[in-house]
């Protein structure tokens, strides 16, 4: 059985492989029409924005993901990350408090829709992957004595 192609394009987001991972999608996205609400679609969709913020470009990984029409509701997973990946890039870009607001969202709507433990865990592996980052970007600007 085929691996499916957003798990491939994860697999290579956490191999170091930007490059892979966006053509993975890029093309399974292309594919689809980028229209739809599937798991799969949104998983993919996220990897995009990934991509883009790999590049140093969380401004456009933002602007991508606030121009999708959200998924349903009882699409769980899908709404909570995307909460996650909202509230992720927002505090890139030094929006703290709407940070901290969506990624409390993502937590809550992840834990009371139910989710698998392994999901959640996936949704709290974002919010300490910004918080971890805003620690060591501030830790670096207190010690700057440039």
């Amino acid at each position: 059985m085929e691996e499916p192609r957003d798990e491939i394009a994860r697999d290579l987001m956490r191999l170091g492989d930007v490059d892979g991972a966006s053509k993975t999608a890029e093309t399974e996205i292309q594919r689809a029409g980028d229209q739809g609400n599937s798991i799969e679609l949104w998983r993919l969709r996220f990897i995009r924005a990934e991509v883009l913020e790999a590049h140093g470009r969380a401004d456009e990984a933002l602007k991508y993901i606030e121009s999708l029409t959200p998924p349903p509701a009882q699409e769980v997973e899908s709404c909570a990350s995307l909460k996650m990946h909202r509230g992720f890039y927002s505090g890139l870009l030094g929006r703290y408090e709407l940070a901290h607001r969506l990624l409390g969202e993502a937590e809550v709507t992840a834990h009371d829709g139910g989710l698998p433990s392994s999901k959640r865990m996936s949704i709290c592996l974002g919010l300490s992957s910004f918080f971890a980052r805003r620690i060591m970007s501030l830790r670096a600007a207190c010690f700057d004595l440039s």
